[in-house]
Order: structure tokens, then sequence, then C-alpha cells
């Protein structure tokens, strides 16, 4: 086994060498640096129908983060009439919390706006608006709040008249390495991962069913198989041969015998790791206390996981029994710790 701890990021390396994409974007998206972007041609529709046609190609709701993004997109409009006059639905939206905008796919907070002036206001005479969309006209580029599912009709006011039937999808997918080899595994063979908190503590699946976030140091009970679901979602199966599950009450275990849609994580990547949705849409915590939950929105740092591969190698029985296999790892170095963009 090689000494040495990895860490493989998603747009750089900590040096500064780029990680090239693991693919071109398909026939009819336009690139930006790792990210992909499609207008898409399915007519007017709500925001809801607009998520649905982007995940149909595999993608989701733009999310513009910066600047940069927000100009390429802007340039793109303005040199092709064809994009020109319409609302374009993107991924922030304010329908689980009003006033705080949130980006659909990755749950996080808005740190980059370019909303229209007085924007967004939730305009109440049209029923609330909670959904983002843009929109280049002869005002000029702009964010608008726009009524989620549309309108079916024109409203009237003193001004004028006022009509929006809805918007078209702005879809966004990204080039970047598939979560299969970010985690480390490239080699089809099992693939044995750790899980590191932010409080520095390792993810272990109890022999009672349990699952938990405590303990200092690696051992078999610390380490998970890991089964990949499609480009972005991961199953894991502890040592006893269980996985692990988000409950409906916001608590983890480990111990069910087979994987369903409970047992699969979405995985987000986030700054330097990884942050894991359940279905039931929250976030794998791990708490301050040692224990592992997955009852959060937002992934802030406490839901940030960085993934340990053991090089799929292991120990004998007689090392794991007297504990020698944290020593093993300790002096041998056979860790590769993976995260997202540095």
């Amino acid at each position: 086994m090689k000494i040495g701890i990895l860490f493989l990021l998603l747009a750089r390396t900590c040096i500064g060498d780029p990680i090239p994409p693991s693919q071109e974007c398909p026939e009819g998206w336009l690139q930006n640096l790792e990210h992909c972007f499609l207008f898409g041609s399915d007519g007017l529709g709500s925001w809801a129908e607009a998520k649905e046609y982007c995940e149909e190609k595999g993608g989701f709701l733009a999310e513009i983060p910066n600047e940069q993004t927000n100009t390429y997109l802007a340039d793109n409009m303005k040199t092709d009439s064809k994009l020109q006059k319409k609302w374009w639905w993107i991924g922030a939206n304010d329908i689980a919390n009003e006033g705080k905008f949130t980006w659909d796919n990755s749950g996080a907070i808005l740190e980059f706006n370019a909303w229209d002036t007085k924007q967004p206001d939730d305009w109440q005479k049209v029923g609330g608006e909670d959904c983002a969309a843009l929109y280049y006209g002869q005002k000029g580029y702009y964010w608008n709040d726009m009524p989620c599912s549309g309108l079916t009709e024109t409203i009237t006011f003193s001004w004028g008249l006022w009509s929006f039937l809805g918007g078209y999808p702005l879809c966004q997918k990204d080039t970047t390495p598939g979560i299969q080899k970010l985690f480390g595994c490239t080699d089809g063979s099992n693939c044995k991962v750790a899980l590191q908190t932010h409080h520095n503590k390792y993810v272990v699946a109890e022999n009672n069913g349990q699952a938990n976030a405590n303990r200092d140091k690696l051992d078999i009970w610390e380490i998970f198989s890991v089964t990949f679901i499609g480009e972005n979602k991961v199953q894991f199966k502890g040592h006893h041969g269980k996985y692990l599950v988000a409950e409906n009450d916001g608590t983890v275990n480990a111990n069910r015998d087979q994987a369903g849609s409970w047992e699969t994580w979405t995985v987000e990547t986030k700054g330097i790791g990884f942050a894991f949705k359940s279905v039931h849409g929250k976030y794998l915590v791990a708490e301050s206390n040692g224990k592992l939950n997955a009852n959060r929105a937002v992934a802030g740092s406490w839901e940030i996981f960085k993934v340990v591969h053991l090089n799929g190698e292991t120990r004998n029985g007689e090392d794991q029994h007297n504990g020698q296999w944290n020593q093993h790892l300790d002096k041998v170095g056979s860790l590769e710790i993976f995260g997202g963009a540095h």
C-alpha cells in the first residue's frame, strides 16, 4: 500500500491543476467552464413543469452563483433574438421560507443575485410570487420573482393589462467528474469508504442498528460499501450488512437488509466535501453530540462530509479483532480523502 493523502477536488486541486471534465456538453447545450446550460424549447409552463423538463434532460433548473455565470447567460440572450422577450425559469425560489431565496437543486442560499429594481416583491395582486425567472428585453437583463404556476388569464389594472402565462425552462448540468470518480472508485471493484464529519469524527454503523457520528478513528464499523445509483445517488452498506437509512422522523439508522428509496442518498458537491440529501428532502447532519440525523433543510458546515477511500485493501480478521486496523491505517496511510472544489 502506498503512503499518501490525496485531496481530489471538483474544479481545481489545491496546487492549482485543473481536473478535466469527464464529458463535453450534450448537443444543443451551451458550455460555460464546467457547467452546461440549455434554454429549453418545451413551451410556456409553470416553474414545476420547467423543473421536471430539466430533470428529464438529466439536469436541473439553472443556478447562477456569480457575476461570471450571470454575464455569460446575459450575453447569450443578447446575441440570440429567440431567447429575448421571454421569461426563463431558474432554480431560485422562496417556496419553503418566504423572503429567503435558495437554489432548488443544491439548497444553497443565494450569495449572488441580479434582481430588478425593487425585486423580489412577492406581488400579492397576482397571488404572490415565489419563483425566480430571468428576462432580456428593451429594459435589459434582470431577474424577477414570478407566480410559480403562471396565470390563467390577463389581469386588468388602472395602468393597463398584465399577463404572465408561464416561463421556459433554463436547465443546467455539470461536466465535472461523476460521483463514482470523485469517491475514488474508478476500477469497478467494490468501493469502500468512510465518512468524516466537520467535527473530525467518523460515521459508524453500530451492531444494534443505530448510526452515529462519534468515532475518533477508523475501524471496520466505520467502513461502508458504496453502491452507485445513476449519476449522483449512492447507497451505504455497513460492516454488518445493513444499509444506512433516513427515517421519516429525521433520524438515521443502519438497520435495513435491502436498499430502497429511503436508503438512497443524492450527493451534492459542497466546497471541500459532499452533502447527502435523503428522499425526504433533508440533509444528513453530524450533530456536535455525536448523533447522526437527516433533518436539515439546508446544507451548512455540519452537513458536509469528506469521503475517505480505503483503496480497496482490507486487513485480516486477526488484525481487526485486535484493534490493529487503526494502527495499520495510521502507519501505512492507505487513505485518500475526497472533497469538492477548493
